[in-house]
């Protein structure tokens, strides 16, 4: 459907039921297990199992389908019948530049210029020393022009109240469309009055200390969600590495001689000896990741995609946990029907693990 038959749909769909829009703060299963839903039935998901899909959505249905951009991304337009409409991102698909995407793990500020397509200037917080991932950060600027006109039409015909969702790779996409869209209201680019509410599940770390804290106090009071399964191991990548550079300026690790200075001459060379020890390798580590995750991957993504150019990559590799977390935990029956080291790596990342874990919320 093209932007001007969707307006039409807008106008004509949700222009009556504007005013019974029912979006709220806090975490409601319902609406979680509707985006679990809607991750799940996208137009097109190659290479998934069906066997892994929940549930077609209850009360949501699909208005609008993306092209394919970037590095074989999507995002989907979802109207639910009280009038609130759902921005619902792809996750990962079986593509080498799907994947790719995943592992072009160097980290990039918050604040920037991106190239996909031609120059994108961002914006994801007021806080320059932020980072994040690379390949989620260009994979969602490609999709943004699209997304903020689908808003626009919305809002014309009287819809305030959008979920931002995804599962994955999406949710990942979920956290940095989300701080994206909260920035330009900041700064007077969108509309104030319209309310995001956004639940990422299954979801990566997407960037920094810092990016968390900015992301965690924008989405503050109930309106941002990591929907999470112990037994996933997705939300524990990518790999972090924490450095003394890391640290705030008045964390001690970063003034180490100026504290060791009180010492006797042994036990400050000791102490500076030891200090240097511990941190020289975690300085190696962000390195090689810099190198290959940044760099090597980028140069394939290059390849697969030739309108992407490689950014600067900041010297951090500080992947931090963000947004408020909601446990899904298993009981006995869950383990009953999925083994704890099961040789399928997908086995607790499924959608259908996700909606089953939701049902007994």
């Amino acid at each position: 459907m093209k932007l001007h038959q969707l307006c039409i749909v807008c106008l004509t769909a949700f222009a009556s039921i504007a005013n019974a829009q029912t979006l709220k703060p806090g975490f409601e299963i319902s609406e979680f297990k509707e985006c679990i839903c809607m991750a799940s039935h996208f137009r097109e998901l190659p290479g998934v199992d069906s066997s892994y899909l929940a549930p077609r959505p209850t009360f949501f249905t699909k208005k609008y389908s993306s092209p394919v951009t970037a590095f074989d991304n999507m995002w989907e337009l979802w109207q639910r019948s009280d009038g609130v409409v759902a921005i619902s991102l792809r996750a990962s698909v079986v593509t080498m530049k799907s994947w790719l995407c995943n592992f072009h793990a160097g980290m990039v500020g918050a604040q920037g210029e991106c190239q996909i397509g031609g120059k994108r200037q961002y914006r994801l917080c007021d806080n320059a020393a932020a980072r994040v991932h690379a390949g989620w950060l260009t994979a969602t600027l490609s999709m943004t022009d699209d997304i903020e006109a689908h808003i626009d039409s919305c809002y014309k015909a009287g819809i305030h109240d959008f979920i931002i969702a995804g599962h994955s790779q999406g949710g990942a996409m979920a956290y940095l469309l989300t701080a994206f869209l909260r920035e330009k209201q900041s700064l007077g680019e969108m509309p104030k009055d319209i309310r995001f509410k956004t639940y990422c599940s299954g979801a990566p770390k997407p960037g920094d200390y810092a990016f968390a804290c900015e992301y965690e106090y924008m989405t503050r009071d109930g309106w941002a969600f990591n929907v999470v399964s112990p037994e996933d191991w997705v939300p524990e990548v990518p790999l972090s590495v924490q450095r003394t550079n890391d640290f705030r300026p008045t964390n001690p690790f970063t003034r180490i001689d100026e504290l060791t200075d009180t010492l006797s001459f042994g036990n400050r060379l000791k102490m500076r000896f030891l200090f240097k020890l511990v941190s020289k390798h975690p300085k190696k580590a962000e390195k090689r990741l810099r190198k290959y995750l940044g760099k090597k991957v980028g140069k394939m993504l290059e390849k697969e995609n030739n309108t992407y150019k490689l950014p600067t990559f900041a010297e951090c590799a500080n992947y931090a946990r963000v947004g408020q977390t909601v446990i899904l935990k298993p009981d006995a029956s869950y383990y009953e029907r999925h083994q704890r080291n099961a040789k399928d790596i997908f086995e607790h990342h499924a959608y259908k693990q996700y909606f089953e874990l939701a049902e007994k919320y």
